[in-house]
C-alpha cells in the first residue's frame, strides 16, 4: 500500500495508541490489506482485541497484545491488580490526589506500578498516565466486577464534579489562568463524570459542573464539543422534572448551549433557548443562575444583532449583583464588572458614548487591580472601538494590542479573534496595511480553530482590503468575489452593522474603478470559483505559532 498525506494523522494516532510497541505495530499492520489507516486507528482505540494474530507460528503470549498484558497481569499481586484496575477509570491521566481518592492508591502503590512499567510518572506536572492499550485491558478487568466498577465510577465522578466546581470558583478571582491549569489536563475526566451523572440522572451534580464546562469550552473555542456534551444532558435529563435542582440545571445548561449555538451562527436556536434559560433562572431565584443566564442572553442578543434589547437585561443583572444581597459577594462584584463591560459595547453601538465610557471605567476599576484577564480583554477592546470612533487610530492600536495580549495569556480564542480583527482595522487606519494583514491572518487562524464561519468570511474581506491597500488589487478582487458568492456570507458579526456579503460587495465596488471592465469580470469569475475553506487553510498555514502582530 501507499501512504497518502491524509493518512499521516491516523498513523501518528496508531503509534500513540501502541506506544511504539513493536508487536502492536506488527499486529496493526496486518490489517492494511482490509482497512484504511484511519479505520485501523479507530478500531484500536475502541477494542484492544483488534490487535490479535491468527498465525500458527507465534508463541501464545505473542498472538495478541491482550495476551502480552495478561502475562504481566498474572505477575501482579492481588492488591496491585485491584489498584491498577481501579486506575483504569481515568482518562488522559490523573494526579496523585485523584488516585488516592478514587482508587485508594498510596504513593508507594503508584511507585510500585511505575517500576513495573504499568504507570508513567511525570515529575514536572505531578501527573501519572497509563498506556491506552493497558488501560483498556485493566478496564475490562474492572468491569468484570460490577460492584467494584460501580463504586470506582462513583468515586471518580464525585472527585471530578468537585474539581469542576472548585476550579470554576477561580473564575471570580485573579487566578483564571490557574483555573485552566487545574481543569484542562483533567477535562476528559470531567467529561466522563458528566456522562456518569447523565446516566444516573443527577441534575444537582450536573448543575455543579456546567460553569466549568462553559468556561473551558468558551476559552478554548471548543464550541462544537461543548454543544455535544450539553445536547447529551438536555436530551436525557427529564424535561418534566420541576424540582429546583432540575430547573437550575436546565437553566444553566440551556444558557450555555444557546451561547455556543449563537457563536456558531445557529441564531434561531440560540434566541429561543437563551430566553427560556433566563425564564427558568428567574423561577429558581438562584443568583448565580440568574447572572449566568442574563450574561449569556445578552451575548446571544449581540450575535442576533438585537443590541437595543441588551441594556435592560444587563442592568437588572447588575442590580442583583450589586444589591444588598451581593454587596459582600465577590462573585457578584465580578459579574457586575463583566456585565458593565458587555453593556458598554451595546451603548457604544447605539451612540450613548459617555454612558459607555463611564461603565468601562467602573468595570476597569474593579477588575484590573485583581489581574483579571477575560473581561479586561473585552474592556480594552471596547476602549479601542471608542478610540476608533473618536478618530484616534494610534490609541486604538495600543488598546487592541492590550486586549489581544490578555486574550493570549488566558488562551481565550474568541476574545483573541475579535481583538486581532479590531487591531487589523486600526492598523489599516494608521496606514500600515502589512501590519494589518498580519493581524487579520492571525484573527482568521483563531476563527478557523473555533469553527466560526461568519468570522472567517468577514476576516477574509478585511485581508482583501489590506492586500488592496498594499497594491495587491487583483488578488483582493478574487477574494472578495469568493466571499460574495459564498451562501454563508449572509451572516454578520456582532461588531459590524451589515452582512459579510454587503461588506464584500462594497469593497468590490471601490476596487472596480482600478480595472477595465473585462479584467475585473475575469477576476470576479476566477474568485467565485474559489472555496473559502481552502483559502483559509492556505492563510492559516502562514501563521507561525510565535507570531505576534501586536
Amino acid at each position: 500500500m501507499t501512504l497518502g498525506e491524509e493518512d499521516l494523522e491516523s498513523l501518528r494516532e496508531i503509534l500513540r495508541l501502541t506506544d511504539g510497541m513493536p508487536l502492536g505495530i506488527l499486529l496493526a499492520a496486518a490489517w492494511v490489506d482490509m482497512l484504511s489507516i484511519p479505520n485501523i486507528a479507530a478500531e484500536i482505540a475502541k477494542n484492544l482485541d483488534f490487535l490479535e494474530s491468527t498465525a500458527v507460528d507465534m508463541p501464545d503470549r505473542h498472538r495478541s497484545v491482550r495476551a502480552v498484558f495478561h502475562y504481566s497481569w498474572d505477575l501482579l499481586s492481588t492488591a496491585e491488580r485491584t489498584t491498577f484496575a481501579a486506575l483504569s477509570i481515568f482518562r488522559g491521566g490523573f494526579t496523585r490526589e485523584a488516585a488516592e481518592a478514587v482508587a485508594t492508591a498510596s504513593l508507594r502503590d503508584l511507585a510500585g506500578l511505575a517500576r513495573k512499567s504499568l504507570l508513567r510518572a511525570d515529575p514536572k506536572t505531578g501527573r501519572y498516565s497509563v498506556h491506552e492499550l493497558l488501560r483498556q485491558f485493566a478496564e475490562r478487568e474492572l468491569a468484570s466486577d460490577m460492584e467494584r466498577h460501580s463504586e470506582v465510577s462513583q468515586l471518580h465522578s464525585g472527585f471530578y464534579a468537585n474539581l469542576a466546581r472548585n476550579s470554576f470558583d477561580k473564575v471570580h478571582s485573579p487566578h483564571q489562568i490557574r483555573m485552566m491549569e487545574i481543569l484542562e489536563p483533567d477535562l476528559d475526566n470531567v467529561r466522563l463524570a458528566w456522562r456518569h451523572y447523565i446516566d444516573v440522572n443527577d441534575p444537582a451534580r450536573l448543575c455543579q459542573m456546567v460553569g466549568a464546562l462553559w468556561w473551558a469550552h468558551e476559552l478554548r473555542g471548543w464550541y462544537h464539543a461543548g454543544l455535544a456534551l450539553l445536547n447529551l444532558a438536555l436530551e436525557k435529563v427529564p424535561a418534566d422534572d420541576e424540582s429546583r435542582e432540575s430547573l437550575a440545571f436546565r437553566a444553566d445548561a440551556l444558557a450555555v448551549h444557546a451561547a455556543f449555538a449563537g457563536v456558531l451562527g445557529h441564531h434561531d436556536i440560540a434566541d429561543a433557548e437563551s430566553e427560556e434559560a433566563l425564564s427558568m433562572a428567574r423561577v429558581t431565584g438562584d443568583p448565580e443562575s440568574l447572572l449566568l443566564a442574563s450574561h449569556l442572553r445578552a451575548q446571544t442578543l449581540l450575535y442576533l444583532g438585537r443590541i437595543p434589547e441588551i441594556p435592560p437585561i444587563v442592568e437588572q443583572a447588575i442590580a442583583l449583583a450589586e444589591g444588598p444581597a451581593g454587596s459582600d459577594w465577590e462573585t457578584g462584584r465580578f459579574w457586575a464588572a463583566g456585565l458593565k463591560t458587555l453593556e458598554a459595547f451595546a451603548l457604544l453601538a447605539t451612540g450613548d458614548v459617555e454612558h459607555a465610557r463611564r461603565l468601562l471605567d467602573e468595570s476597569r476599576e474593579r477588575l484590573e487591580p485583581s489581574g483579571e484577564l477575560f473581561y479586561m480583554s473585552w474592556n480594552f477592546g471596547h476602549r479601542a472601538r471608542l478610540a476608533m470612533r473618536e478618530d484616534r487610530p494610534d490609541d486604538a492600536v495600543e488598546l487592541f494590542s492590550q486586549s489581544a495580549d490578555r486574550a493570549r495569556r488566558l488562551g481565550s480564542l474568541r476574545t483573541l479573534q475579535v481583538a486581532l480583527f479590531g487591531l487589523g482595522d486600526a492598523r489599516l487606519a494608521t496606514g500600515d496595511p502589512v501590519g494589518a494583514g498580519r493581524a487579520f491572518v492571525e484573527s482568521l487562524s483563531a476563527a478557523e480553530r473555533t469553527g466560526m464561519v461568519p468570522e472567517m468570511l468577514a476576516t477574509i474581506v478585511r485581508i482583501a482590503r489590506a492586500m488592496a491597500a498594499n497594491g495587491e488589487t487583483g488578488e483582493a478582487v478574487e477574494l472578495l468575489a469568493m466571499i460574495e458568492a459564498e451562501p454563508d456570507s449572509a451572516g454578520q458579526l456582532f461588531t459590524e452593522g451589515e452582512s459579510v456579503e454587503a461588506t464584500a460587495f462594497a469593497a468590490l465596488a471601490e476596487l472596480e474603478l482600478a480595472f477595465d471592465q473585462a479584467e475585473f469580470a475575469e477576476l470576479r469569475t476566477t474568485g467565485a470559483q474559489l472555496r473559502y475553506r481552502s483559502v483559509v487553510k492556505q492563510f492559516v498555514e502562514t501563521v507561525s505559532s510565535t507570531q505576534d502582530p501586536a
